[in-house]
């Protein structure tokens, strides 16, 4: 059976202007990811790995060369379409977690929902059942302030879950978790990859993570190798 890409990347090069000159992030990015693969990207501080995260889901549009995501290309969308993109298909898990303060934890798991006008009883069933997945039923209605990192970690986790994307983007999803929680989110990454067919994109430092993964994506001073 022939695999579908999912994501194909040629010639990508992205740039940065800085007081000491011209910075290059990506030098010649030549990628394809093929649908319900996971993928870790590894590389040191400075690789260029988030960028190259954040380009592939269609939040940085500022760089040179070909970026297809679902087919489409992403340079010529308008950020309408790459946003009803990103809405209807694709999920994010940033360091910063960004949830929102004045939500409560299931308030938060369900905004995608919300935003894609997909909010219903089902979907709020979808949210409670992830929310005990994570093991954090009982702060259902905690607001951010009053969890700790490992546990606002988590909620984003769900949030990015809950509309079921086609591809989750994951931005060192266990940075902020001590082992047995970190291998609560692992196993739960991966069972939703393999009951939703979920594709897996993570920038991570966890090598055990890592090896779970089909392949791994190696950046060095903004190159693959």
């Amino acid at each position: 059976m022939q695999l579908e890409p999912l994501i194909e990347v040629q010639h990508l090069n992205k740039t940065v202007s800085t007081h000491q000159g011209v910075l290059q992030i990506l030098n010649d990015i030549n990628l394809v990811i093929y649908a319900k693969e996971k993928i870790a990207i590894l590389g040191s501080s400075g690789s260029g790995k988030t960028t190259l995260l954040s380009i592939l889901a269609g939040l940085d549009h500022q760089y040179e060369g070909s970026v297809k995501l679902f087919g489409s290309e992403l340079s010529s969308l308008s950020e309408n379409e790459r946003a009803t993109l990103r809405k209807q298909s694709v999920g994010f898990v940033f360091q910063s977690f960004l949830l929102v303060p004045e939500l409560t934890a299931l308030q938060n798991i369900c905004l995608p929902l919300e935003i894609s006008g997909k909010y219903d009883e089902q979907g709020l069933r979808t949210a409670e059942v992830l929310l005990e997945r994570i093991g954090l039923s009982d702060r259902a209605n905690h607001y951010p302030v009053t969890l700790s990192g490992g546990e606002q970690q988590r909620i984003a986790l769900a949030r990015a879950f809950v509309s079921k994307p086609k591809v989750l983007f994951l931005d060192e999803p266990t940075g902020s978790l001590d082992i047995d929680n970190g291998k609560r989110v692992i196993d739960l990454l991966f069972e939703l990859n393999h009951e939703l067919g979920t594709t897996v994109i993570m920038v991570t430092h966890d090598i055990e993570l890592s090896q779970q993964c089909d392949r791994i994506l190696v950046l060095k001073g903004g190159r693959l190798v």
